[in-house]
């Protein structure tokens, strides 16, 4: 968690252009929070990680980092959002 930070620190959004991986260190720091069952962090670095343009869906769906609040109802909502916003006519509850 403490070199995602420093990452996250070192370069900002603006400094990385069209290469941003910044996507890539929230959603690990999600990853890490939901092995941890912190819960409410891993949702909120998750939500990080798509406002920083993360969009790999069926990758999230397969991760076993995030069995541990795949099931809740605020996992489903925070991604239904973001893939409706990405995938047109994404109905919610897909």
């Amino acid at each position: 968690m403490r070199e995602y930070r420093r990452y996250l620190q070192l370069y900002p959004r603006e400094v990385l252009d069209f290469s941003n991986s910044r996507h890539y260190a929230w959603y690990n720091m999600a990853c890490i929070c939901a092995k941890l069952n912190r819960k409410q962090e891993a949702l909120t670095y998750l939500e990080r990680a798509f406002l920083e343009d993360y969009t790999d869906f069926a990758w999230l769906e397969l991760d076993r980092d995030l069995d541990n609040i795949r099931k809740l109802p605020a996992y489903r909502e925070l991604v239904q959002r973001y893939k409706s916003r990405l995938i047109p006519g994404e109905a919610p509850g897909k």
